[in-house]
């Protein structure tokens, strides 16, 4: 009987979308005196990447954060997303860990 290794991960990449077009400016209702752009695609996704090939997408973030996620999850197990999600949120909030 063999025995498939875990998958580990070795990379987190912030990869951006095109912005195809920027439609327009208003002044956001909830923050009088600031504008808000509205605009047609750009936006990003995160591609985890594993040791054996695998690559899983994610919603983007910040490509800012990219280094502190790297930090916490390479050499981790991709499949282990509970845990890796009470550590991630934390950055989500700017709270420290």
């Amino acid at each position: 009987m063999t025995t498939n290794p875990r998958l580990k991960i070795t990379d987190v990449v912030s990869v951006p979308l095109r912005l195809v077009e920027t439609v327009g400016e208003m002044e956001a209702a909830w923050n009088p005196g600031t504008m808000w752009s509205r605009t047609i695609g750009g936006g990003s996704f995160v591609e985890v990447h594993t040791d054996q090939g695998l690559v899983g997408i994610g919603p983007g973030v910040s490509p800012a954060l990219i280094p502190a996620v790297k930090e916490r999850l390479l050499g981790e197990d991709p499949f282990d997303v509970e845990r890796h999600s009470h550590v991630l949120r934390y950055y989500a909030t700017g709270l420290p860990y």
